[in-house]
């Protein structure tokens, strides 16, 4: 079983988001640990995951994180410039045992998942909703681009790069599920009152 373990702050939105991309992205088995190191480590048989953590470190009190300060103005990208990275850069060290990555894959999954900074920037629409045109995700041309999708897949290579575990991803299944909208709810004694009032 992996083994995650993560700082000892921020402690709910970082189980939530390790949540979010083992169980239903990558569909892993993993065990949580709260330590004291300042990055998240995963570790399986003597091979080490690093992930550098680049927020929750920077914002020790609870829900401290929702404020200007939070939400970077640019982004990183990748050599092959697909991947964006809210936080951290592109840098990836390699050694036999231990891959060390700089880019902060969980807390840039939770950024784009809890979509907080609706909830700090004040810019509106003419309806009083949040103008997506002030979003990180618009301002730095990547709202097209499945975000939370491609981290995990690069979460899934650097496991499998040090052979953690073959990962079998969750085979999405669909289905239609049918649904009504009612705008106006009420009961009609007649027919004719219900054509009057569409026709």
């Amino acid at each position: 079983m992996l083994h995650v373990k993560i700082p000892n702050n921020n402690i709910q939105e970082r189980c939530y988001i390790i949540e979010t991309l083992f169980k239903n992205f990558l569909t892993l088995e993993y065990q949580i640990e709260i330590t004291d190191l300042k990055d998240y480590t995963l570790t399986f048989d003597n091979k080490t995951l690093i992930i550098k953590d680049c927020f929750f470190n920077r914002f020790l009190k609870p829900l401290s994180y929702l404020c200007n300060d939070a939400i970077p103005r640019e982004v990183t990208w990748d050599n092959s410039h697909e991947i964006p990275f809210i936080y951290g850069d592109d840098t990836i060290e390699y050694s036999p045992d231990t891959i060390i990555c700089h880019a902060d894959l969980f807390a840039s999954a939770f950024f784009m998942l809890s979509r907080f900074e609706e909830h700090i920037l004040s810019n509106k629409d003419n309806f009083g909703r949040f103008d997506e045109n002030y979003s990180l995700s618009i301002q730095n041309s990547f709202a097209h681009i499945p975000v939370v999708n491609r981290y995990a897949t690069l979460l899934q290579k650097l496991l499998e790069e040090l052979e953690f575990i073959d990962i079998v991803k969750n085979e999405k299944r669909f289905k239609i599920v049918p649904t009504h909208d009612i705008d106006y709810l009420r009961f009609y004694n007649s027919f004719s009152v219900f054509f009057q009032r569409f026709y």
